[in-house]
């Protein structure tokens, strides 16, 4: 309103705008109703506006965090005093800019209760908020060390995420399936109705994958940007968890007499050529004691075969 005769763009100095209002301020109540409801309007829109619009500077934003962060404390602690309501407030910066420390607020019994239920302190879960809230939930997941640990992990959130989606699919009795990566389509979309969505690399097994690839699923598994999802049924109310039958493709040769297979039927005869060719009698094996009378009786069997 005071800038309204002014050019687009250009705002009265301080000074200027206290001179109007103290020259205003006496004919305010000379004003229609109407004209001062509107004032009245736009001045409570602004000032809710003023504190909920983000800060222009992060001295701002600190400024605004610590003030605001005190007075709740006050509130709570008053109404833990009054109420015995037992309650944990923990504040973090969501920017990595900003350089807020981790605020908790709570009481004794509630500080020993995350100590034995989530084997934290207090101190430890807002410095994990604080990751997760800068780096979202990479920030909490342990990466990697190596290639094939990072293959590995990939392999097993893929199976872990589909488990859960089939829990999903079939809450009465999830079957137990293996993530398929060669018959992707057949074994896991068409059979089951699900899918990976986000999965913008060839469906691949991620030990065929270069690790570029297998970095990127990776990221894309922690942060849910790759995930599991139902496939929606199609406009028909066909349920698409049904595999399609596919059928055999018809030999071109379907109707005509076929010989016996030329290459098994040779090579079957080549063999049984071979090992008929190459059959020997069998030598039996003499004792020591039987030399000499082996010897004795081929000779005599030589004289009657001469007679």
């Amino acid at each position: 309103m005071l800038e309204k005769k002014l050019p687009d763009g250009s705002k009265k100095r301080l000074q200027e705008i206290k001179e109007i209002i103290s020259r205003e301020r006496r004919n305010y109540k000379t004003r229609p109703a109407d004209e001062q409801a509107k004032w009245w309007a736009e001045y409570e829109a602004d000032k809710e506006s003023a504190s909920r619009d983000k800060r222009v500077n992060r001295k701002g934003e600190q400024q605004d965090a610590a003030s605001t962060l005190k007075r709740a404390s006050v509130e709570l602690d008053t109404l833990f005093t009054r109420t015995g309501v037992r309650l944990l407030l923990i504040a973090c910066r969501s920017d990595i800019l900003f350089t807020m420390p981790p605020y908790i607020f709570c009481d004794e019994g509630t500080e020993k209760f995350v100590n034995v239920a989530l084997g934290k302190t207090t101190d430890q879960l807002a410095r994990a908020l604080e990751m997760w809230t800068i780096h979202g939930p990479s920030g909490l997941a342990t990466a990697p060390t190596n290639a094939k640990q990072l293959i590995n992990e990939v392999r097993s959130l893929v199976q872990a995420k589909l488990d859960d989606i089939l829990a999903t699919r079939y809450p009465a009795e999830p079957p137990s399936v293996t993530m398929n990566y060669k018959s992707y389509d057949a074994a896991i979309v068409a059979t089951h109705g699900v899918r990976l969505v986000g999965w913008d690399v060839p469906m691949k097994n991620p030990g065929q994958l270069g690790m570029d690839n297998v970095r990127k699923m990776y990221n894309g598994l922690i942060n849910q940007t790759v995930k599991w999802e139902i496939v929606p049924p199609p406009a028909d109310g066909e349920d698409p968890g049904v595999a399609p039958s596919r059928k055999r493709q018809r030999r071109c040769d379907a109707d005509k007499p076929r010989g016996p297979n030329i290459r098994t039927t040779g090579k079957a005869a080549a063999t049984k050529e071979k090992g008929k060719g190459s059959s020997k009698p069998k030598r039996k094996r003499r004792k020591k004691g039987e030399d000499a009378d082996d010897s004795s009786e081929e000779e005599d069997s030589g004289e009657d075969s001469d007679e």
